[in-house]
């Protein structure tokens, strides 16, 4: 959020408020860090062992973790595609 004078010498400010998430600033990375935990977190019941595994793995923009059967893998996906895609985040590159 930010604050436009509109008219300085009436005191007439205008309030924006950005609707994404800002790249290429400094705060960049910790603007995206906090949308990613605040949705893992807010997670339903049903997402928290890969919101959970999600949580641990981020790196900035990238997730490193490992799964024990090709099963998990297309489960992981699936569900880590569903719950991030609801933030609007696209996950790929598996």
């Amino acid at each position: 959020m930010f604050v436009w004078w509109e008219k300085l010498a009436e005191n007439l400010q205008k309030v924006y408020k950005h609707r994404r998430v800002v790249f290429g600033v400094n705060c960049g990375p910790f603007l995206l860090g906090a949308v990613l935990n605040r949705r893992l977190d807010e997670s339903a019941p049903a997402f928290k062992p890969v919101s959970e595994s999600l949580k641990q793995s981020f790196y900035v923009d990238n997730c490193a973790t490992s799964v024990d059967s090709e099963e998990e893998l297309v489960l992981f996906i699936e569900q880590a595609t569903k719950l991030l895609a609801e933030e609007k985040f696209d996950l790929r590159g598996w």
